[in-house]
């Protein structure tokens, strides 16, 4: 059981975008992330300067319960933004919304509207790092112009027939 005094305590919860402006967080709240969108960041630079966020203790890595995942599932899935969400951003929501439910004030930093979309169901805070968010983001489908195929994801070339889409 925690103490009270952990009761409404704030937290940032960061997705891969997050991670990289981390440096640039002054925040004194306790920063929390999931391992894969640790794994995503490839570049060496970046990685040199996250290891030394995570060395000094700054940040906790931690796995959301599989009973939040698949709420986060069920949720995306009623909004219709199930395909849009990756492993990742599922996780991210997760993580929010377990540690919402443990009695913390979360907010999660992304620069991703489909996180945005959820958390605002959840009633979960968001703050993005570069674009603004509007409170009405509509879902845009990519549709390919040889074979139809649709997702809510962008897409340079069709997984299908393997054709360029033109922005």
């Amino acid at each position: 059981m925690r103490r009270s005094s952990e009761e409404n305590k704030e937290v940032l919860i960061l997705d891969t975008a997050g991670l990289f402006a981390i440096q640039s967080l002054t925040s004194s709240q306790e920063i929390y992330t999931v391992p894969e969108a640790i794994e995503e960041v490839v570049d060496e630079e970046s990685r040199d300067k996250l290891g030394l966020v995570i060395a000094s203790g700054r940040i906790r890595i931690t796995q959301p319960s599989q009973e939040n995942i698949r709420y986060i599932k069920e949720i995306a899935k009623e909004i219709g933004v199930e395909e849009a969400l990756s492993d990742t951003d599922t996780k991210i929501l997760a993580l929010a919304y377990q540690l919402q439910r443990n009695g913390y004030k979360t907010t999660i930093v992304s620069d991703d509207s489909f996180i945005h979309r959820v958390a605002r169901i959840l009633g979960i805070g968001s703050v993005s790092i570069k674009y603004r968010m509007s409170g009405r983001s509509r879902l845009r489908y990519y549709i390919c112009p040889v074979c139809g195929y649709r997702s809510l994801k962008r897409f340079d070339i069709c997984p299908i027939c393997r054709t360029k889409i033109k922005r």
